[in-house]
C-alpha cells in the first residue's frame, strides 16, 4: 500500500510548483511542444493555487464571523448584504404540521413553540437551509415582533443562521437577533448598524427583509431598505390568509431591489 505523503514531499511538490510558475520565458517563447506542456502546466497549477487561494480566504472569514471579528469577517468574505428574516411563519411554519401539507418543513418534537398557537417547533424549508439561499453569503439578522419563543427554540433558531452576538428587545437593539419589536424597519436600521460598527459598511440598499406578513413588508415602503413577503404560497386558512402556513421557501429568498408583497 503506497505510504500516506510525508510533509517532505508536500515541501518538494510546493518547491516543483513554485519552480515551473517562476521559469523564464525561453522555453515559453518557441512554438514546439516544449512551450506547449509548459503552458499547460503553469496553466494546472496557477488554476490550483487560485482554487487554494479561495478556500484559505473563506476559511478565515468563517473562522473570524465564529470568533465575533466581523470586521476581519466581512473584509475576507467580501460580504456586502445583509439579510434579516422574521421568525413565526417565515423561518418556522405552523407547529407540527409536515407532510402532505409542508413536506420541506421538518418538526422538532419536543421543542415547544407558541406564537399563533402551540405545539412542537417546526422549521419552514427555509429555516432549516437559509445558508443555501441567494441570502447565504451576506450577514444575517431577525427581527420579530414575538418573543421568540423561550431557550430551546431561540438556541435552535440561532444556530440554523450560524450567528452570534446573542439576543435583544427591540427598544434596545445591541446585537443581530431581534424580539419584541413594535416597528420593523426601526429594528431592521438597528441590525445593520451593530454590524457596521464591527467593519461591514453596510448601507440600506444592501438590506433585505423577509416577513410572510404583508402589514410588515409594507412598512418597509420609504425606509431605503428592501423588503419582500414570504410564504406566499401557502396561508393559513385559519386566520384568513394573514400569516404563513408553512412558511417561506428557499426559493423566495432572494437580492431582488425594493419592496414587494404577494
Amino acid at each position: 500500500t503506497p505510504a500516506v505523503n510525508s510533509s517532505e514531499d508536500s515541501l518538494a511538490e510546493a518547491g516543483f510548483a513554485q519552480a515551473v510558475l517562476g521559469t523564464d520565458d525561453v522555453c515559453l517563447d518557441r512554438e514546439d511542444s516544449c512551450s506547449l506542456s509548459l503552458r499547460q502546466l503553469r496553466g494546472e497549477l496557477q488554476g490550483g493555487a487560485d482554487l487554494a487561494a479561495q478556500a484559505a480566504t473563506r476559511e478565515a472569514a468563517m473562522r473570524a464571523e465564529a470568533s465575533g471579528d466581523l470586521e476581519v469577517a466581512t473584509r475576507s468574505s467580501g460580504r456586502s448584504c445583509l439579510c434579516v428574516f422574521d421568525i413565526d411563519r417565515t423561518l418556522t411554519g405552523k407547529q407540527g404540521l409536515g407532510s402532505p401539507r409542508c413536506p420541506a418543513n421538518q418538526v422538532l418534537r419536543g421543542v415547544y413553540d407558541e406564537a399563533w398557537g402551540h405545539g412542537d417547533l417546526t422549521l419552514s424549508q427555509l429555516g432549516r437551509m437559509v445558508r443555501s439561499t441567494a441570502c447565504g453569503g451576506c450577514h444575517l439578522g431577525i427581527v420579530s415582533k414575538g418573543w421568540g419563543g423561550r431557550g430551546p427554540e431561540k438556541s435552535k433558531l440561532q444556530r440554523q443562521l450560524g450567528v452570534s452576538g446573542g439576543w435583544s428587545k427591540g427598544k434596545d437593539v445591541h446585537s443581530p437577533l431581534v424580539v419584541n419589536c413594535g416597528y420593523k424597519p426601526t429594528c431592521v436600521r438597528g441590525v445593520m448598524q451593530w454590524y457596521n460598527k464591527r467593519g461591514a459598511a453596510l448601507t440600506p440598499g444592501q438590506v433585505f427583509f423577509f416577513d410572510d406578513e404583508k402589514a410588515n413588508v409594507a412598512t418597509f415602503y420609504g425606509s431605503g431598505f428592501n423588503a419582500h413577503q414570504v410564504s406566499c404560497h401557502s396561508r393559513d386558512p385559519q386566520l384568513g390568509g394573514k400569516i404563513g402556513l408553512c412558511g417561506a421557501r428557499t426559493s423566495e429568498v432572494t437580492l431582488r431591489r425594493g419592496v414587494a408583497t404577494c
